[in-house]
């Protein structure tokens, strides 16, 4: 806990204590302030006068730290020339910018073989901009920053921004050999190769002409080539794309504008946006063939409703398709669909129907005609799809589950099976939901139980599906699990007595908070879930659970917790088989998760959760924790075995820690003692008070900041430190007298 302790002064009446004396002592006085050295040793930069005037605005030519006091633009030239080695420049939050009206020069330019510069915390703005697949002259900058004379060495660059530059982005030498590091940066509207470095981390670069990023190794990392046709990520010498593609061996379709039809069984992935100017984006005449979306749009101009985003052949059989978005122009008014523009269904049959047929994870928007149709044949199911704005039918198939359709005619969903699906026609009249004989609503009315349900549903509540799905609702605290099903919360509730809100001691249990709350009042002690021993396969999922305990502060300052109400979140006492997932938790006394001790190898899966204001964030050492976050917490962020794509912030203990396994891809910052300590550590950024990184082998990861030693081997011998960098560390770089270190900065 963080607090800040005020000294209080005691005044004492004179004669309490005797006088000392009164003479000065010998000597001339001794100095009693700071010199400015000792204030800021580092050399200001001013900021440029007004008007502006020719560049280079600055030029540093001895070792050193510089930051900048404002500000800078210049008419011509470059705006600051780096002539020496061992600078560290901080640009403190302010622009360079030109406004030369061709682009010419650099924002900062590397002049001669430079060695060990720093670049920071800045932005360097141009005008550069695209019409169609062409980049502008200017006006400003041609290149962000880059060297004039020979590759640097050593360099790093972090959170810097380069906009409209014609040139090149970030380039801190060639994309072999190189020893620099680029992290943290931003770069959009790029001519030239985005980011050029050896090593790039967490950087974004958007609307590049060709290549986004050149490197030996990019990591966590993302490109996009401003005519959509793929990443332009180029690592090793050879193009994500090619590298994904000697991967995985999937058939490529490039995007573009051209209509695609695929004849021969296998798999394909879509590689960039595809528009087609009118009929049929691609149309599948084999079967056998899976689809990979792979998160890029189909989309079409034409200017009314026409062909098919994806259309399937006659009689095709097993077919997946997945992860993307169809878009196309059609809107309701006044109780009428238009006619375009785009296409006129976004996925659907022509001939004879499909059969076997799996499509998720797609969204699709404007359609004319049906959103999915596979035909009335059991075999063929939609998952995981959404659909806003259909003239015919949203979707059709054989089984439909967790999709929703919006806007949509008097028909949303058509299947023999629908399960945890939405649908609202676009007059208002009703669900539009239909079993293919009879419909929600004819069933309603044939029977008394479901018409007694829907009469419910109407007064706000979910009787209906706990009907159809046979979940028992869970409607008042405490509440006793004993035997297995699947259990559901209707609304917030709130635990005011002593004990556990909800007790587990079944095996086969499935908990939905439905999104709504379990809550603790602030006497209430226990724990929100607790799982006994002998119980397993138990899942918690999708809500929150909030304790009472209370933030004082704020990020940036000191700030502390009050602990109240629930003890754990979710105690798990459960051997194996548990798994918590889409959660936030919040405000409980000692963790928000508990999973076994270090003695009691109890498994568990967490993903999804986030835990903030709690006494300690995940302990679950035997168990698997991914996509987590966990923020401003008493104690320590997560202990377990197998730790990914996590992120711990604000803790006043440890960040992570993994005594028997692996973290990989997680981020650490402002903890109070170490960051990350684990068997194998791999693409992690980490920025503490105490040692940032300890583990066996390291591979691909940043320390920022660290209050001990930048990167520890737990080995008495052996051990490899791969590919890192360590920027600031007060207790050194590196302990690791026997690892081989290959690759790294400093090396």
């Amino acid at each position: 806990m963080r607090s800040l302790l005020l000294s209080g002064l005691v005044l004492l009446s004179a004669p309490a204590f005797a006088q000392g004396p009164l003479a000065p002592p010998a000597g001339p006085p001794a100095p009693g302030m700071k010199t400015l050295d000792q204030l800021e040793a580092r050399v200001p930069i001013p900021k440029s006068p007004q008007p502006s005037i020719a560049g280079p605005h600055f030029t540093i030519t001895q070792p050193g730290s510089y930051y900048l006091t404002g500000n800078i633009d210049v008419t011509t030239g470059n705006g600051i020339n780096i002539e020496a080695d061992d600078v560290t420049l901080d640009l403190n939050g302010y622009t360079i910018s030109s406004n030369n009206p061709t682009a010419a020069n650099y924002g900062i330019s590397l002049n001669g073989t430079r060695k060990r510069v720093s670049i920071s915390n800045g932005h360097i703005r141009s005008g550069a901009t695209f019409t169609g697949n062409a980049i502008s002259s200017g006006p400003g900058f041609y290149s962000g920053i880059n060297w004039s004379t020979a590759s640097p060495i050593a360099c790093r660059i972090s959170g810097v921004s380069v906009t409209g530059v014609p040139g090149e982005g970030i380039t801190v030498g060639s994309s072999v050999n190189n020893s620099s590091i680029v992290e943290a940066c931003t770069v959009r509207d790029v001519g030239g190769i985005g980011i050029r470095a050896g090593v790039v981390s967490n950087c974004s670069v958007t609307n590049a002409a060709s290549t986004s990023i050149a490197a030996e190794r990019v990591m966590n990392s993302v490109g996009a080539r401003q005519d959509g046709t793929g990443t332009g990520i180029v690592q090793g010498g050879a193009s994500l794309e090619a590298i994904g593609a000697a991967t995985d061996k999937r058939t490529q379709i490039p995007g573009g504008t051209a209509t695609v039809t695929i004849g021969t069984p296998g798999s394909y992935v879509l590689m960039g946006n595809l528009t087609v100017t009118t009929g049929n984006g691609i149309l599948i005449n084999a079967s056998d063939v899976s689809l990979d979306l792979n998160g890029f749009t189909i989309a079409s101009t034409s200017s009314t409703a026409s062909g098919d985003a994806i259309g399937l052949g006659s009689e095709v059989q097993r077919i997946s398709i997945s992860n993307g978005t169809i878009r196309s122009g059609t809107t309701y008014s006044g109780g009428v669909f238009s006619n375009g523009p785009g296409f006129d269904s976004g996925i659907n049959w022509r001939s004879l129907a499909p059969r076997s047929v799996q499509v998720s994870g797609v969204s699709i928007t404007g359609i004319r005609g049906y959103g999915i149709d596979l035909g009335s044949d059991q075999s063929s199911i939609v998952q995981a799809c959404s659909v806003r704005i259909a003239g015919t039918i949203g979707i059709r198939a054989g089984v439909v589950t967790d999709c929703s359709v919006t806007t949509g005619p008097s028909t949303t969903i058509s299947a023999a099976r629908i399960a945890n699906s939405v649908g609202a026609r676009a007059d208002g009249s009703g669900t539009g939901l239909d079993t293919q004989t009879p419909s929600f609503e004819a069933i309603a009315t044939t029977t008394t139980a479901t018409q007694a349900a829907v009469t419910t549903i109407q007064s706000g509540t979910t009787a209906l599906v706990a009907a159809k799905d046979n979940r028992t609702p869970i409607t008042s605290l405490p509440f006793s699990i004993s035997t297995s099903g699947s259990y559901y919360l209707q609304g917030n509730l709130q635990h005011i007595g002593s004990g556990n809100a909800i007790t587990v001691s079944a095996n086969d249990v499935t908990i939905d908070l439905n999104g709504f709350t379990l809550a603790s009042a602030p006497g209430a002690s226990g724990s929100a879930i607790n799982i006994n021993f002998d119980a397993t396969n138990v899942t918690v999922k999708n809500g929150t659970i909030a304790g009472s305990s209370t933030f004082t502060g704020n990020w940036s300052n000191d700030w502390s917790i009050t602990r109240n109400g629930f003890s754990y979140g979710i105690l798990n006492d459960a051997r194996v088989g548990s798994r918590f997932h889409n959660l936030t938790i919040r405000g409980c006394r000692t963790s928000a998760i508990w999973s076994g001790g270090p003695s009691q190898r109890h498994s568990a899966d967490i993903d999804q959760v986030s835990c903030q204001y709690n006494g300690s964030g995940i302990s679950a050492p035997y168990s698997r924790v991914s996509n987590c976050v966990v923020a401003f917490n008493d104690g320590f962020g997560i202990n377990a075995q197998t730790i990914s794509n996590c992120q711990v912030t604000y803790c006043n203990s440890y960040g992570i820690e993994s005594s028997f396994g692996t973290v990989t891809d997680c981020f650490v910052s402002a903890v109070e003692g170490a960051g990350i300590k684990a068997i194998t550590v791999t693409n992690c950024t980490v920025n503490s008070g105490g040692d940032a990184i300890t583990a066996c082998t390291v591979t691909g990861s940043t320390v920022q900041f660290s209050g001990g030693i930048g990167i520890t081997i737990s080995l008495s011998s052996g051990g490899v430190i791969s590919g890192c960098c360590v920027i600031t560390a007060t207790g050194g770089e590196y302990s690791a007298p026997g690892a081989v270190r290959t690759g790294c900065s400093p090396p």
